[in-house]
């Protein structure tokens, strides 16, 4: 991928690399050698024009240009920007992490309805989570998913030198501990947990699980970076030159890179799109983030049998940014013994940015259905109770209601007299087997918004729901005394 070689001889690759490097340092003066291609958009005034020439490499001029291309950017005719975004809570936050950079970081969760599961998001390379993921995020909450995503340092809103990753494993130490907190959170902590990673994002999301092989419910990897094509690689000799190079030039742009997007996206009008992504990094990949990335993917390659969570794994099968075969080798020597992969005929890298609409929302099809088989597999069992309480509870409450209000004294006889038909008794054991859900459903509620444990009262209440809802009193009045000071 990113270190495709150029035109380089063959025979005499350090010599000819050497000598292209020093001319493009004396014509830049000792700057950066390759200049960001700086994107022009018809209509837009000078001000906004000077934006995008201003240099991003740090995060403050990313932050000035997203703030000012913003609305822009949300009003483009892309099917990604056509989910409303009514109905649900989006809120976007800055937070310093343990190695002190200031990490940006975004949520979005339905308002309407009850988590399924949280999906936490790894972009791929030179991205940001602000861009197309918003989109894709919004059509994720919408189906009932909390999803949050985050800017790793150097790329998108987050503090960092623009498209450097030092290194591959701060990468992951930086996404574990942004993740682990919001699966700490009270209002998450119950829920499945999901890995999200397109691209290098995948290979990030695959890293991430190596590390915490028992923390995810599963994982669904889009076009992932697992390895990076041979044909896209370099000689030998010249790739152990970039590797020495990159120890004294570590942020230099200095390995060739073909157009991404042309690579990327089929659809030509939406590859036309990607220069609204103005904050994305689209320069020539730097010699340290090249070689980190190469050693990243001969890694996951070396591990692939490591990989043992539930795995959905798609790919465009003419994809020639990250090659199919390699999710194909993923998907057969992953030691998961629940996996799928999905192969979309004709498509190219972006499966959900680039593809004609048809086959987005082919793959937004796909995963969201993925998401809904593995979502009720993860529950706990008192969530999962409460799921298959829900409608039926609502559906028969009023028949509930009446035959709680219908046993008044003076009707005492006629109630006995009708319980001798069979078909009556049998009516009653329904009514009373649904008074148990009802009461079930609640106790279950009523623990989730007081944090109390409710696993045994909703036992009780399926058995006979009085000793239930006793149970839980009991329980919710020693809860509430320990935790008193």
């Amino acid at each position: 991928m990113a270190l495709k070689p150029g035109k380089l001889s063959r025979r005499r690759p350090i010599e000819e690399f050497r000598a292209r490097v020093w001319s493009q340092w004396r014509k830049k003066g000792r700057r950066e050698v390759m200049a960001p291609l700086v994107a022009k958009f018809p209509g837009i005034d000078k001000e906004l024009q000077k934006v995008l020439e201003a240099n991003m490499d740090e995060a403050p001029a990313r932050q000035h240009a997203r703030d000012s291309f913003k609305d822009i950017q949300l009003g483009i005719d892309h099917i990604l920007f056509k989910t409303p975004c009514d109905g649900l809570k989006i809120k976007e936050s800055y937070e310093v992490n343990s190695r002190g950079l200031k990490i940006f970081s975004k949520c979005w969760l339905p308002l309407s309805s009850h988590l399924k599961a949280v999906v936490c998001y790894c972009h791929g390379y030179g991205d940001t989570c602000t861009f197309f993921f918003e989109g894709i995020a919004r059509k994720l909450a919408s189906s009932g998913y909390g999803v949050f995503a985050m800017d790793y340092p150097g790329f998108g809103l987050s503090e960092g030198l623009h498209g450097y990753i030092p290194s591959f494993d701060w990468i992951v130490d930086d996404v574990i501990e942004n993740y682990s907190k919001v699966k700490e959170n009270p209002e998450f902590r119950t829920l499945p947990s999901f890995l999200f990673g397109q691209s290098l994002g995948g290979a990030v999301a695959l890293k991430v699980h190596l590390k915490q092989p028992h923390a995810w419910d599963g994982a669904i990897l889009v076009a992932p970076m697992c390895k990076i094509a041979d044909n896209m690689v370099p000689p030998w000799l010249l790739k152990q030159i970039l590797i020495v190079v990159a120890n004294f030039l570590p942020k230099q742009k200095l390995v060739p890179q073909k157009d991404l997007a042309e690579a990327a996206f089929r659809d030509v009008k939406k590859r036309e799109l990607t220069a609204y992504n103005v904050i994305a990094y689209k320069d020539n990949p730097r010699l340290r983030t090249a070689v980190e990335m190469l050693r990243t993917t001969q890694e996951i390659e070396r591990r692939l049998q490591e990989v043992s969570l539930p795995l959905l794994i798609l790919h465009g099968e003419a994809d020639i940014v990250t090659d199919p075969s390699v999710s194909k080798a993923l998907y057969e020597k992953a030691s998961s013994s629940d996996k799928k992969l999905s192969l979309y005929k004709d498509a190219y890298h972006s499966l959900l940015e680039g593809e004609p609409d048809e086959i987005i929302i082919q793959v937004f099809h796909d995963i969201i259905s993925w998401l809904d088989e593995h979502s009720v597999k993860g529950l706990p069992s008192s969530q999962l109770a409460s799921s298959v309480f829900s409608l039926g509870t609502v559906a028969v409450l009023p028949f509930y209601t009446l035959m709680v209000l219908a046993p008044k004294a003076e009707l005492l006889p006629g109630i006995a007299k009708m319980f001798s038909s069979e078909m009556t008794l049998a009516s009653a054991w329904i009514h009373l087997l649904v008074v148990d859900l009802f009461a079930a459903r609640q106790v279950f509620h009523d623990g989730l918004e007081n944090q109390i444990e409710t696993r045994h009262s909703v036992s009780f209440c399926l058995l006979f729901c009085p000793i239930g809802i006793l149970t839980h009193v009991i329980t919710k009045a020693i809860t509430k005394s320990c935790r008193s000071p």
